[in-house]
């Protein structure tokens, strides 16, 4: 049986109920034996063990450091599952897996009295073997980024390709919940705790290491797809712009 390509959005709604304010993250699965909708399925069971499980080693899931804005209600969250087999490179993969759309249960939070700013979070980072590629090539179009498009940038633009950065990606944990989440760093600056960073990567490397199925990281660019094989969460945190909440008030002077 030929490779076949997954594609999963886990989707975590707010209590706000504004589909603006959906989190969403995304993640692709590779199988030799399995079918399209049997990997979707696998791929389920195996992400909501990730959010939800602390596996061995980990003191917290990933889901109890996530803030209390998320709707925790049964069944209130959903996975949408795409054949990307044949659209590798991009190109309109059509509608979910016939039968593949489910709800899942986001885990409880550890604390529920604050958060920190929506757009605040935490970037679990993972790559597939990356050493026989350089982090700069020659000069070629590339995308520009999302602010400069907001900007009026054009979509390409011509800088150093990256080859690298072809076999990387990365997920956001949050908004995140704000007591506990935070430690004083130097000069008193806030930043991620250990324990966090922690109990993300191991949950992440079980994922990885599920023997179902192959987590990959997929490359549009190239037109393919990689095993993931290490990641990372830095002591930083970094920033979803579209979470951005609207303005309420303004202050004039």
């Amino acid at each position: 049986m030929a490779d076949v390509m997954v594609l999963v959005l886990a989707q975590i709604p707010s209590l706000s109920g504004i589909p603006r304010d959906l989190v969403e993250n995304s993640f692709v699965g590779r199988s030799a034996s399995l079918t399209p909708a049997a990997l979707a399925l696998t791929m389920r069971a195996a992400l909501t063990s990730f959010y939800n499980v602390g596996v061995g080693g980990a003191t917290h899931a990933p889901a109890q450091y996530i803030g209390p804005s998320r709707d925790r209600g049964a069944n209130k969250c959903t996975f949408k599952s795409y054949d990307v087999t044949d659209h590798l490179d991009g190109s309109p993969h059509g509608s979910p897996i016939p039968g593949s759309d489910a709800t899942w249960t986001l885990g409880a939070t550890t604390n529920v009295d604050g958060e920190l700013p929506s757009q605040v979070c935490v970037d679990l980072s993972y790559t597939a073997d990356i050493a026989d590629f350089p982090e700069f090539g020659s000069l070629g179009s590339v995308p520009s980024d999302e602010r400069a498009i907001d900007e009026g940038a054009p979509a390409t633009h011509t800088g150093r390709l990256r080859p690298r950065s072809r076999h990387r990606g990365h997920i956001s944990i949050g908004p995140l919940f704000s007591s506990s989440a935070a430690s004083s760093g130097p000069g008193g600056a806030s930043i991620p705790i250990a324990i966090m960073r922690h109990d993300i990567t191991v949950n992440a490397a079980a994922l990885r290491d599920d023997p179902s199925f192959d987590w990959v990281v997929w490359s549009r660019r190239n037109a393919a797809v990689d095993n993931v094989i290490a990641g990372y969460c830095d002591d930083r945190w970094d920033t979803i712009r579209k979470r951005l909440p609207r303005a309420t008030t303004r202050t004039t002077f």
